[in-house]
Order: C-alpha cells, then structure tokens, then sequence
C-alpha cells in the first residue's frame, strides 16, 4: 500500500530525526474498542482508535501524544438510549433495525444534516474528541428501495459529512463502510473502515461466520478505490474472545492483501490485534481479608503480608500490580487482552469459596494464566515469570538511563534548626550551614526540604529566624538543589541511604547508619546498594538523610565517605523530582509487537527498556535507539525519546553481529535529546548535572567531539578499548548559568566508512 506512507499521522513513531526517510514510512494502526472504562495503556500502542463516547473515557485526561481518540457515532441509526433520541421529530424515523434495536433516520429530512452537528459531534466536541468515527453510513437501504431514493438518501449523507468539516475543519472522520458516497466526500475522510473481510459475526443468529470469496472479492474492489484516493483501508473482522490463534491467522490473511487488519469480539470490548499486537501489562493480585476498595486500602493491600515485594517481583518483570479484595465483589473484566496474569494469594480458607471457585473459571476461559500462593511466600522472579507464562518482551525499566543506574539524593528538614555539636573552620552554627557545603562539594542534584513537618517554600521559611533564613536561601541557590515539594514524601523507590534511622535491610527499604554514622551503618548502606543491583538490579540509588546528619561530626564523616564512594561509581544523577516522572511513566508505557519487531511508546521521562542477557536491539532498522549496553540481570536500551522500534537479535558466542559495524552510545551519565542518525554516525545532546562523561561502542574508527572541539578518549582499561571498540570521554563541568543547573554538550560521532 504505497500510499500509505503519504498519510501524515501525528502519532507516528518514525522520524526523520533518527533513522533514513526510507525506514520511516509505515502503515498507520488503528483499534475500536466500545467496551466501558477503556485500558487507555493498552490502546495506546495504536496510532488511532475509536472508542465509545459513553464509556467513561475523557480524551481530556490521557498523556498518549502518539494516539489519536476517535468518538463512534452512529449517523444512519439511532437508540432509544441515546441522549438526542427525544429531540428528533419522529417522522424522520422512517425504519429499524431489530438486530440492533435501532431506530433508522432518514437522511433527507429537512434540517437533519444541522441537528445532528449540533447534537452529536459538538457535545463531543466540546468534550476533547477531535476525530470522530462515523457508522451505519449504509443503514439507509432499510428503506431506501429505489435508484432514485437511495440517491437522495446518499446526498443526505453527503450534506451530514460536509456539514461536520465546514463546523469543525480540523476533525478527522473514519467511515464504516460509505463506500457509495466516498467519491464525493473523499477529501473529508481520514481512513475507510469495514467489518468481516475473511471472519464475520451474524448478530442476528448470534454465530460466527466465515464470509464467501464473492464478498471478499467484491470488499476488496472496494479497497482499491479506497487506496485510489490515497486512504487506508481498515478490514474489523471477528474471532471468539481468546481466540488468539483466530485472531493471529486472520490478521496474517488480512495484512497479505494489503489491508490493515483489526481482530476483535463481536461486541468490540477487547483490546483486538491489528497490525500490532498489544501487550497486556496488568497482573491482577487477589488477597483475602483485606479492607473494602479505596485509597487508604489500597495502601494497605500493598504493604501487607509482603505484597510490596510481590510489586516489586512484578515491576522488574515489567508488570503493573493491581489488587483485589476476595472478601469483596471481584472484577468482571477480567480477560488476556488486560491482565498478562492473575495471583491468588491466601493462607486461610477464602471468604466466598463458590463466588471465588466460579470467578477464577471463568477467567481461566478467558485464556488469563492464573498462579495460587501462599501470602506469606514470594517465589523468585524467574519462578514467578513462569508461573503466571509471562512472555518475554522489553521490559520499562525504572533503574537506570542510558546504560548507568540512576541516583537520587534527598535530605529532610529534620534537624535543620539544630545547632552542630561541634566547630568547624568556617565557624558553622547550624546544621544546615554544614550541609550546604557537602551539598556543594558533590555536586549531585539534590532534593532539599529545610522547615520540620512542612513545605519549602517562602510562606514556610518566614517562620525562621534570619540566620536560618539566610542558610535556607543559600541551600536552595545552588544549582544542584530543587526545593522538597513536601519533606515527607515517598521515599521507598530507591535503595536508600539514611543516617538519621537504625534500620538496614535489601529489600529496598533504607539502609541505615546506626548510631548517626559508625561504620558498620556505612557497611549496611554499601551493601544494600549492592544486594539491591545484583545479580539483577531492582532498585536505582537514593541517599536520603535528614539535616539531623550535620549535626554530629561522626555522620558527617560518614555522609562524606559516602558521596566520595558514589561520586566514583557510574551512576546517573537526577533529581527526586525527575525520578518521579520516570516512576510514574512507568505505567504508562504502552508495549507492542509488530511480527519481529517491538514498539515502545508513551515512555515519557522514561528513557531504558530492559532485555533479556544475551539480547540486543538491531540498530540498523532501529527508531528512537541510541545504543545499550549489558548490565545486572539484562540489556539496558537506551532510548532516545519517548517511542521506539526495534527487532531483537542474539548476541551468544557464535551469534553473527549485525551491529558489528555501528557505533552506538553505550553508556552516559545524563539525559540525551535532539539525538539524529546518519549514514556515518550520530550526534546528540548530553544533559548532565555532573562532568560529562559517555561510552561508545564500535567507536575506534569514529572521530568524536563536543562542541565542535575534537576529544580523545580515556587510556581502556586492561582488556577492553581498542580491541573491542570501546571508548569513554570524559569533559570538564562548566557553569555557565548558575540558575540552570544541566550542562549540554552536544555530542558528534563521524565515522569511517
């Protein structure tokens, strides 16, 4: 379909930015889904979908800038239940359709064209829709049995479809089917829909049934005028819920005619297969004896019994948790296309045997893999992967960025107002003086709260004497600390470093300093860290301490030994407030596959996918790859926005190398943007809070520079560099704007050949 690649789509993930013009062309996708509370992750990996308006959806609230939202309406049918249905005149019923239990409008009446937008694309309108996917474009043959009346009836739909545009011109409008008026309204239309090119639905006889090669033969001359007038050509064809073997075989028939296929029920309340087939990225965790739903038992289903832990199991597997109470009414949505599994957690007899007997049944049918627990026992990642028959994919990874473990640093206000026990040469009073220099001295992005039990900001700082103002806006001045947005935030993300507490363990709770700095508490910390990144990384790095901290010269110490112990590892420091972003996107990262190639997308501030040891992406046909490199557990991919494609190769002994002959960013410390693929290299902006400092591979015949000036790498060490391509450069840090604390370095890479 080469006129696919002229449809321009906002969402599309290939750019000219990162790979050749000649990669980036690829057919649109497109999902309708008219179930209620659509899986906005799951529907995200598509390009376009159409969604029911009154299923609670609000186009308004979704972050996915890569889809499209399309409303269905019907235009040649009404409802009784429908909101407009009192306000039109029922002479305009002329007919109905008792598979649906619809009344049909005739298209000719007078002023009906003007009702219908404003009744129902300009509420939809007003409610965030900008694309709208217009149905029962033929349900005028129910009553229109002449040539002469079937083209007035087809005028009428015409004046429908030109009254939208001239309204709203910036609406985007798919047809279910319309052929018919298509050759007069072509230039309105965004895609041509139809329903059962090889698999149909009778709603009439409730049965599925395969449609006669004379009907395909006569939708695909439908095609071809479709793809005439340079639009994509959508075939919506039906496979039995769970059917994935149905619904894989047809899409594969569907896409060797040169249409976009989308597999789904007959009621459109699954997320279907398309051209891409959608990862479900929800594991449903059911526990007895919990409180009712809400937010304070939601805290509560995650904390006991070690279901924080099972989260955490599940969220290096790549996999959101949410949890439901036995004791309570269980969800009946349950199906593959939202939950990649269920976990049945009890120790006691559950409290609706019957009611739990026939819910896990039925979920069963529906094809979702279901594993039973005990509460108190969480088996190994690896054990629980296979239990639950999660598929290997790229998993979001919250750890690390560009091939190095993330970092935070964090210090409560507690304490700030406390005098140092002890004098230093530049005379400190206050704790907070002595931080400041520590702060300053490292150099790390740290998140700063100054004021007990309270906020940062000025109204806060007020209640200070002024000396201690004075220390607070010092603190806050430098440019590697951001003000708290509250002192007693979250803090359990990380593998925590925290000299004000006495408790260490390796579950990512903090690791502590006993005693406010002896050095046990430091060997604690150490090795938490350590227990937390191998043998596979579960946690970034977070230090977190309270202004208590420079109170006593002994935590001092211990604070001090402890960043000039991280200032040498490679890590990649950022603030809590940026950590939180990449935390949150988690969630919402939407992961496909397209055959032998994954597509991530909506990744936001999160910018690694994790796969398997022994994997690699290709970066010959990549988009949105800078490069990646093995680390604790997997690969880490490095991500150059917020999607990418990629297929996945072996890199085993023996394995052929397809990315032998490419250099590619293995590892930096900071954020890259504006990153750009050429045919002998790349370039890129490095955003560091730190002296700059990357890694390539393949690099040894690359000349590489910042800024323009050429730069020479490190002496390798013992065993690496030239012998295998492997290069670091490390810059000097420079301010040139204390009020932007990020350096960037823009980054070229030319090679030979």
């Amino acid at each position: 379909m080469a006129t696919l690649a002229a449809l321009t789509l906002a969402s599309s993930v290939a750019t000219a930015s990162d790979q050749p013009a000649a990669r980036a062309a690829r057919a649109p996708t497109f999902a309708f889904y008219y179930g209620a509370n659509p899986p906005v992750a799951e529907l995200s990996s598509f390009d376009a979908v159409a969604v029911e308006p009154t299923s609670g959806f609000d186009p308004r609230q979704t972050q996915t800038p890569n889809t499209a939202w399309f409303a269905y309406v019907s235009v040649g049918e009404v409802l009784a239940s429908a909101d407009y249905f009192k306000d039109i005149p029922k002479d305009w019923l002329v007919a109905s359709n008792s598979a649906w239990n619809s009344a049909v409008v005739n298209q000719t009446a007078p002023g009906w064209p003007q009702f219908y937008v404003g009744h129902v694309i300009a509420p939809l309108w007003d409610k965030g829709y900008r694309g709208f996917f217009l149905d029962t474009l033929d349900s005028y043959q129910l009553y229109a049995k002449t040539d002469a009346d079937r083209a007035s009836a087809q005028a009428g739909l015409v004046a429908v479809v030109k009254a939208i545009k001239h309204r709203y011109p910036r609406a985007r409008l798919i047809f279910n089917r319309g052929f018919e008026i298509l050759p007069q309204v072509h230039e309105q239309v965004y895609a041509v829909a139809f329903e059962s090119l090889f698999q149909g639905w009778n709603q009439a006889d409730k049965r599925y049934a395969e449609v006669p090669q004379a009907d395909r033969d006569w939708l695909m001359a439908q095609v071809k005028m479709v793809n005439g007038y340079g639009l994509p050509a959508i075939a919506i064809d039906y496979c039995a819920l769970g059917d994935r073997g149905c619904a894989r075989a047809t899409a594969t028939k569907i896409k060797a005619l040169g249409v976009i296929p989308y597999i789904t029920d007959p009621l459109l309340s699954t997320v279907g297969l398309g051209s891409i087939e959608a990862m479900p990225r929800s594991v449903l965790v059911l526990q007895d004896g919990l409180p009712a739903a809400g937010p304070e038992a939601s805290a509560g289903l995650r904390a006991a019994n070690g279901l924080l832990t099972l989260s955490a199991a599940l969220g290096y597997l790549g996999y959101r948790t949410e949890f439901a109470d036995m004791a309570q009414p269980l969800p009946d949505d349950v199906s593959r296309d939202r939950y990649a599994g269920i976990v049945v957690r009890m120790n006691s007899d559950a409290p609706r045997p019957d009611a739990l007997r026939a819910w896990i049944t039925h979920a069963t049918d529906a094809g979702v893999p279901i594993a039973m627990l005990d509460r108190s026992i969480v088996p190994p990642v690896a054990s629980l992967q296979q239990a639950l028959r999660l598929p290997s994919m790229p998993v979001p990874d919250t750890t690390t960025e560009n091939g190095r473990r993330l970092m935070t640093a964090r210090v409560d206000g507690d304490g700030f107002t406390t005098k140092a026990a002890f004098k230093d040469a530049r005379g400190s009073v206050y704790s907070g003086d002595v931080l400041y220099r520590v702060i300053q001295k490292y150099g790390f992005p740290t998140t700063v709260s100054v004021v007990d039990n309270a906020g940062s900001g000025e109204d806060s700082l007020k209640t200070l004497t002024p000396a201690l103002r004075a220390t607070a806006k010092k603190i806050f001045a430098l440019p590697n600390v951001e003000m708290a947005a509250h002192p007693s935030s979250d803090s359990s993300a990380g593998a925590s470093f925290d000299v004000s507490s006495t408790t260490a363990n390796g579950n990512g709770a903090p690791a502590t300093l006993s005693g406010l700095g002896a050095l046990s508490g430091l060997d604690s910390a150490l090795a938490t860290f350590q227990q937390t990144d191998q043998p596979i990384r579960f946690k970034p790095v977070e230090v977190h301490y309270s202004m208590l901290a420079g109170s006593q010269y002994a935590s001092l110490q211990t604070l001090d030994t402890m960043y000039d112990t991280l200032s040498r590892q490679p890590l990649n420091p950022v603030f809590s407030s940026e950590y939180a972003a990449k935390a949150t996107d988690f969630d919402r990262v939407a992961i496909a596959r397209d055959g032998d190639t994954w597509q991530v997308r909506d990744a936001g501030y999160l910018r690694t996918v994790r796969l398997a040891p022994g994997q690699a992406p290709e970066l010959a046909d990549s988009v949105g790859v800078a490069g990646y490199a093995p680390g604790p557990g997997g690969v880490y991919v490095n991500l150059t926005g917020t999607q990418a494609r990629f297929s996945v190769i072996e890199t085993h002994a023996g394995a052929p190398d397809s990315n032998a002959g490419m250099a590619y960013l293995q590892q930096a410390n900071g954020s890259i943007d504006e990153f750009t693929r050429k045919p002998n290299g790349f370039s890129f902006d490095l955003r560091t809070y730190m002296a700059p400092n990357f890694t390539l591979a393949n690099a040894r015949a690359c000349r590489v520079s910042a800024n323009g000036r050429t730069l020479v790498p490190l002496a390798p060490k013992a065993g690496a560099g030239v012998m295998t391509g492997v290069a670091t450069y490390a810059l000097e840090r420079f301010m040139t704007n204390r009020g932007k604390p990020v350096q960037v370095t823009r980054i070229d890479v030319e090679c030979a050949g």
